[in-house]
């Protein structure tokens, strides 16, 4: 059987061994035999440079950097420290817990110049833009926008108390955030008249009947303040497949029952006008082109359902209570199992972006991740399970070879500054198993869920990876680090696509971040997945990490870091005609 250049059998297997003349780096890439110890770099995993017998500095790790210089230069080249720890006092510095040692001008800076957030801790709130959480030892700030926003950050959730709440008239409703209150008659009209779409929510839901032997519930939909069951005329099992899914539940396995006891249960009904193999969306306003109003069900009766609960959304290792550490850049450090969808992707062992898991066999990235490997799979591969990213499995992990990976056709990343449905799926070349520290992650079941989640102005989203976690920096990080974001309108999203001159798709991007403090994605967050909460307590994936400011850092003139964010909602039909239909 012949074996590539690259190391690969024709099977498309990587080999355990190389030609003649070439060494086989850790990952199974095949390099020249002169590359070793050579002092460049020719491995993409730097197994090349390790172990040699080295002229400079040495690594903890092996690695040879090949000269004095390197060492104690206050810049981390070693990816376990060791070039920065233990070096002499320097004037106006100061030493971190792990060694290190930083300028105090970058003590309490909001980053972390550490590389294990040691600099930020009990530090002085900045005043007007952080604010102290109260009764906390050690003090820890956030950021003043966090404060009254439905999410707790500070670990006593002290940011969430004392937050003012108006009382509505009569006959009004107040919406969920904010104090606007709106007439009754306006709920689920089809018309958003609450900031955050909260007058338009929860207006078809499944009615629960604990004394119902079935199980079963009847389903409920809400139009201009009127009730109105289903009729099961024309009804189908994929019908109610679409319904469950559409509510949030699973997309498979929806048992449907007809309740066609005479008596009369509303004054308004919907009927299928005819037959149809699909529903697409459950806004009332949407249901009534398939239905029509009618005063009875006669004679098949009021549609009833049982849908099956979903796997994914849920974090059963992590107790669901933010634990912070004092400080992607400006980030904290991600506790095990809080993110259990979270994959670090490496390509022949160099780690190269994040991942999001979907089912036991497909993943979620960004297209330019693995846009040069769709003729070489097996280059790719992830790791799950483990908040540790590296060479070595970690406890808890596990590493699986990508068999296939694929791009959005419609995908543009021939330029730094175009960017058109950058997205990607790899599968694996075997099932994943599921364990409390490995989940899969929501895809949005309906636009409806996608539009409530994006309108609320405090929704809580969250970007987690492991790319660099301060301005200038190249190097990622070992310890997964996780970040809220604030979604960013499409007109100020538009603004800055026009003053950094970029060419990007505006209806398969939007933008999240911050106008005000230095907290963003960074070099090596490609293919992170923003992660946000919904009302049913579940996560759902809204988008994967583009691109930001070049090397993290903020616009010209102003505090600025922005994150361009593939929309999911944009490419859910490829997605599901890729990866099949038992996505959930």
């Amino acid at each position: 059987m012949n074996i590539g250049s690259n190391g690969v059998l024709s099977n498309g297997v990587l080999s355990n061994a190389c030609r003649e003349g070439q060494f086989r780096c850790n990952s199974g890439q095949c390099v020249l035999s002169t590359d070793r110890c050579n002092g460049l770099q020719n491995c993409l995993d730097q197994s090349d440079e390790m172990n040699c017998d080295c002229k400079g500095f040495q690594c903890d790790s092996g690695l040879c950097l090949w000269g004095s210089r390197y060492r104690c230069n206050e810049i981390v080249d070693c990816k376990d420290l060791s070039d920065e720890i233990n070096c002499h006092q320097k004037p106006r510095h100061r030493r971190c817990r792990n060694g290190i040692q930083v300028k105090l001008s970058q003590w309490c800076d909001g980053q972390d110049n550490c590389f294990d957030n040691s600099d930020e801790e009990n530090c002085h709130c900045i005043h007007n833009r952080e604010i102290h959480c109260e009764n906390h030892n050690p003090p820890i700030c956030i950021p003043k926008t966090w404060e009254c926003d439905g999410f707790p950050d500070c670990p006593n959730g002290t940011d969430e108390m004392y937050c003012e709440s108006a009382a509505c008239r009569a006959g009004e409703f107040r919406c969920h955030t904010g104090t606007d209150c709106v007439s009754y008659s306006s709920l689920c009209d089809g018309v958003s008249d609450c900031n955050d779409n909260s007058d338009e929510e929860n207006c078809v839901k499944l009615m629960d009947h604990p004394s119902d032997s079935s199980n079963t519930s009847h389903v409920w939909v809400t139009y201009e303040n009127k009730g109105m069951f289903i009729c099961c005329t024309k009804w189908s099992g994929n019908l109610s497949n679409d319904l469950c899914s559409l509510l949030g539940y699973s997309n498979t396995g929806a048992q449907m029952t007809c309740d066609v006891s005479n008596s009369k249960k509303t004054d308004n009904y919907l009927r299928l006008k005819r037959w149809t193999s699909s529903i697409d969306d459950v806004t009332p306003k949407s249901l009534l082109d398939n239905f029509k109003i009618d005063n009875s069900c006669t004679p098949h009766g009021t549609l009833k359902l049982l849908c099956p609960g979903k796997v994914c959304g849920k974090r059963p290792y992590f107790d669901d209570r933010v634990q912070l550490e004092p400080f992607l850049i400006g980030a904290n450090i991600a506790k095990t199992g809080e993110w259990p969808w979270m994959a670090s992707l490496r390509r022949l062992g160099e780690m190269s972006c994040s991942a999001a898991l979907l089912n036991q066999q497909w993943l979620i990235t960004a297209g330019h991740c693995i846009s040069k490997n769709l003729k070489l799979p097996f280059h790719v591969d992830v790791t799950l399970g483990s908040t540790k990213q590296g060479m070595i499995i970690p406890v808890n992990g596990i590493r699986r070879r990508a068999i296939k990976v694929i791009t959005h056709p419609l995908l543009k990343d021939d330029d730094v500054h175009t960017l058109h449905y950058d997205i990607g799926l790899i599968k694996m070349e075997k099932p994943i198993p599921y364990t409390p520290t490995i989940q899969p992650i929501c895809l949005p079941p309906s636009p409806t869920v996608w539009r409530r989640i994006l309108s609320h102005r405090n929704s809580t989203c969250h970007l987690a990876g492991w790319g660099a976690i301060t301005q200038g920096s190249h190097m990622a990080v070992r310890k997964l680090r996780t970040l809220k974001m604030h979604i960013w309108g499409d007109a100020i999203c538009s603004k800055i696509n026009d003053i950094q001159s970029l060419n990007i798709n505006m209806n398969s991007t939007f933008c999240a971040g911050y106008r005000s403090i230095l907290k963003s994605g960074c070099k090596g967050d490609s293919g992170s997945p923003l992660s946000c909460q919904d009302r049913d307590g579940r996560w759902y994936l809204i988008g994967i990490m583009s691109a930001g400011n070049r090397d993290c850092r903020p616009t010209r003139g102003t505090q600025t870091l922005v994150n361009f964010f593939t929309r999911v909602d944009s490419v859910m039909q490829w997605i599901q005609k890729t990866i099949g239909e038992e996505w959930t």
